[in-house]
């Protein structure tokens, strides 16, 4: 890090969560995964976010969710309250979900 860059805390930070699901439950869980970004929009620190999709196979389907947020303190602060409303872990093992879930920090240039 260079000597007069911001502490890591005080940076954006990105969550990018990419998740393979089966089609037959697409639906149930891209109506979750909107409700979970209109709840996050309301957070403190959020910035913006995006949801994508992409066809993966005749049997699954690709969703990635974005959310960047003012900084590292932000996101996990939402976290922690999206964590006391939504058990995602049931949801994920449930549906038969594969995820991959991580903070990402801007590259300097």
């Amino acid at each position: 890090m260079r000597e007069n860059s911001p502490a890591i805390s005080d940076k954006p930070i990105i969550r990018m969560d990419r998740f393979i699901l089966p089609h037959a439950v697409y639906s149930e869980f891209a109506d979750q995964l909107r409700q979970v970004h209109a709840s996050l929009r309301q957070q403190p620190g959020f910035v913006s976010d995006l949801l994508l999709e992409q066809p993966a196979s005749a049997d699954s389907i690709h969703i990635i969710s974005v959310v960047r947020w003012e900084n590292t303190e932000a996101a996990e602060a939402a976290k922690d309250k999206l964590c006391l409303d939504i058990d995602r872990d049931h949801v994920i093992d449930r549906l038969k979900i594969i995820s991959d879930i991580g903070l990402f920090s801007p590259i300097e240039h």
